[in-house]
């Protein structure tokens, strides 16, 4: 029987500088550096790089914008792949340390989804979902989405004026679910 693999990441000395700079009033030129510079202190914490692509997003600069991403997504994966390259049994948004990682991840499929890769797109969500089957992050939806030929912007402008997700997003997934219940068993053990 294969052991289960848990990653848990460890704290990392820019996180607090982090927040301090997210919380500071500074300009985006300026935040844009410091987020750059925290990614030269510590390039395993991956915040930095995920606000770096939104704020280089902002600027029209996509090439700079989706190479930060990969670069952080790339060194994510070097951090918690195991030796044959298997995606950890549990990657779980519960343990704050994990929460950096989830997101640069999260950032790089939902990118992917938007550019109409959905094939690689909906690999990383499964593997975000199969490994936080509690899906903190909401990767249940999008996968159901890709699998109904939804794409990304059809999907975001059918719940984009909701600030919470409402009970027709639930009522569509869960009859959604219905269809790909291989896909989705794993939420049975939760109800």
């Amino acid at each position: 029987m294969k052991e289960m693999f848990e990653y848990i990441d460890e704290d990392h000395s820019v996180t607090a500088e982090y927040y301090e700079i997210l919380d500071s009033d500074i300009s985006d030129a300026k935040l844009l550096s410091k987020m750059k510079s925290l990614i030269n202190k510590d390039p395993y914490f991956f915040e930095p790089y995920t606000k770096v692509y939104d704020l280089l997003l902002y600027k029209r600069q996509v090439k700079e914008a989706n190479k930060i991403l990969d670069s952080g997504y790339k060194l994510a994966l070097s951090r918690i792949l195991d030796e044959q390259g298997n995606f950890p049994d549990f990657l779980e948004w519960g343990w704050l340390e994990n929460r950096h990682i989830i997101r640069v991840i999260l950032k790089k499929g939902l990118t992917l989804w938007q550019s109409g890769n959905t094939k690689t797109a909906l690999d990383i969500f499964r593997n975000l979902f199969k490994s936080n089957p509690n899906d903190n992050v909401g990767v249940r939806y999008f996968i159901l989405a890709i699998l109904e030929g939804l794409s990304y912007d059809t999907y975001t402008s059918l719940y984009e004026n909701d600030v919470y997700l409402s009970d027709k997003i639930f009522e569509w997934f869960e009859e959604g679910r219905k269809k790909y219940a291989d896909e989705f068993q794993i939420l049975d053990s939760f109800e």
